[in-house]
């Protein structure tokens, strides 16, 4: 009975001390994790053109500056597509304007595992000597085990 009430000690010693040696935090349960945010500007001053293509004409009609004389003149419509390894874009008309424009830029998704509590308790084969009433005896069995400590 000596011998019994002795296990039961040492085991809820052993339980504190385990508990007390690494209390949970929300620290250590979650990983920091910093958001960088950050605006890329693409400048090409002279892109190049990957082709022109006539979609139409217009006529309108063009005053000279110092009289009242006017004239309809036929004005090309042209539809040039310029095109880089970052961007695709689309202008056209009489008086230039942005059909569309196409942006390719890399995305990188980065994914945090958060980290995972290491469990406390173990069940397990365990061997070694025993205390029983007969004295310290050699012990093959199945065993409870409390890890400590992390190496």
């Amino acid at each position: 009975m000596k011998s019994a009430a002795i296990f039961i000690v040492g085991f809820a010693l052993g339980f504190i001390l385990g508990k007390c040696s690494c209390p949970p935090s929300v620290e250590r349960l979650s990983p920091d994790v910093r958001v960088l945010t950050r605006v890329d500007t693409f400048r090409i001053v002279k892109p190049e053109t990957v082709y022109v293509r006539q979609t139409g004409m217009v006529v309108e009609n063009l005053r000279r500056a110092d009289s009242e004389d006017s004239a309809k003149v036929e004005i090309p419509v042209q539809q040039v597509v310029y095109s880089d390894s970052t961007f695709t874009a689309y202008v056209s008309g009489y008086r230039p304007q942005l059909d569309s424009i196409f942006i390719y830029r890399p995305v990188s998704t980065v994914m945090v595992q958060p980290r995972v509590r290491p469990k406390r308790f173990a069940l397990g084969l365990s061997a070694g000597y025993a205390l029983t009433p007969a004295g310290a005896q050699p012990y093959v069995g199945v065993g409870i085990s409390l890890k400590l400590w992390e190496f």
